[in-house]
């Protein structure tokens, strides 16, 4: 038996294409949380579950490996995951075929990995923020070289975590003596330790209802070379702005470029951002830099100038010149993200250290 799993990258409402038995099938799962799979099947042995796969890729009525194999299926099917205590029929079995199969293989990321070559995870920028606080060793609750674009000031008050989720959030409020040219609001930025060269990078978010913006973004700053890549910056208020998908990529210098130049675009979705949660992605290699949303390339850069690693950044920021600035009344408002994601390509090499 041959078995072919591939991802189409960014979708959570998953596509894959299942090869069994010389038949080839086409599999619609919904919303599955890897995290939930395991619990369901924790206590059970690998033989155990390798007979349940067995029975839900052949039926009961064909089992390449035996009849207890079968058995072993039927039996787990029942206590685990059975509804309403029916067994499911053999035409059904394709729709639970990714779960029982995530469970049985070891590497379960690699059912959630980018399309296109092999991909390998980057620890130190995947977070599923199940924890009560941000991952120090992660991530800074702040950007250490810049306070906030003004007047809305950057402060770790406004970074959080819970509910699985982390927590940006715009405010407006006064701080007591607060930097020159910052006033009215408060807004928030974390900013990752590692940096990055190169990979596929996605987070599940909704940004917060507010003309303060909810910002993904890559940059880094040395003596040698200042780049940056958007992935997006999104105002979730305004007939003008409430689906526009702003993304740049810029050139502040480096040793052949002297001047600040960007390659912006924008494209409409069919949702408004801030009605629910969305997949947006980053793929960056050095040919091309792609834009993702909710699996489909919605935007392909040639990259000609952004070999730099990166840090990687979400914020929110006040843009008096670009979105205006907060109404009052729509704060607070917060920016949610569910999980961040980092792959890069094996060739690739291993992660490149924390910033300094």
């Amino acid at each position: 038996m041959a078995q072919r799993w591939q991802r189409k990258a960014g979708e959570r409402v998953m596509g894959y294409n299942c090869t069994c038995g010389g038949g080839s099938y086409r599999v619609r799962s919904a919303v599955i949380e890897l995290a939930d799979i395991e619990k369901q099947t924790k206590g059970h042995s690998e033989e155990d579950r390798k007979g349940l796969v067995a029975y839900l890729l052949h039926g009961p009525s064909s089992s390449p490996s035996g009849q207890d194999d079968e058995e072993v299926g039927r039996r787990r099917w029942a206590q685990t995951l059975a509804v309403g205590g029916a067994m499911p029929r053999p035409d059904a079995h394709l729709t639970c075929v990714f779960l029982l199969v995530c469970v049985c293989c070891t590497a379960i990321l690699c059912a959630d990995t980018p399309p296109g070559g092999k991909w390998k995870p980057i620890p130190e920028l995947t977070d599923e923020f199940d924890g009560g606080k941000l991952d120090a060793t992660k991530w800074q609750d702040h950007n250490p070289g810049w306070k906030g674009r003004k007047p809305g000031f950057f402060s770790t008050t406004n970074v959080g975590v819970s509910d699985g989720k982390l927590h940006l959030t715009a405010r407006a409020e006064n701080l007591k003596d607060p930097p020159q040219g910052y006033h009215t609001f408060t807004t928030a930025a974390v900013k990752s330790k590692a940096l990055v060269k190169y990979g596929y990078f996605e987070i599940k978010c909704r940004p917060m209802k507010s003309k303060a913006s909810s910002g993904f973004w890559f940059y880094s700053k040395t003596q040698e070379a200042w780049t940056e890549i958007d992935v997006f910056e999104i105002c979730g208020v305004g007939e003008k702005w409430r689906n526009t998908y702003n993304m740049n990529a810029h050139v502040f210098f480096t040793p052949t470029e002297t001047h600040h130049w960007s390659k912006g675009d924008t494209w409409k979705a069919p949702f408004d951002f801030v009605d629910d949660y969305h997949i947006y992605g980053l793929e960056w290699d050095q040919a091309v830099i792609k834009w993702w949303v909710d699996g489909k390339v919605v935007r392909e850069l040639k990259n000609t100038h952004w070999h730099e690693p990166l840090n990687m950044n979400f914020d929110s920021e006040t843009m008096p010149e670009w979105f205006g600035l907060p109404d009052k009344e729509s704060l607070p408002s917060t920016f949610s993200i569910e999980y961040v994601r980092s792959w890069r390509h094996t060739e690739d090499g291993e992660p490149d250290g924390p910033a300094n």
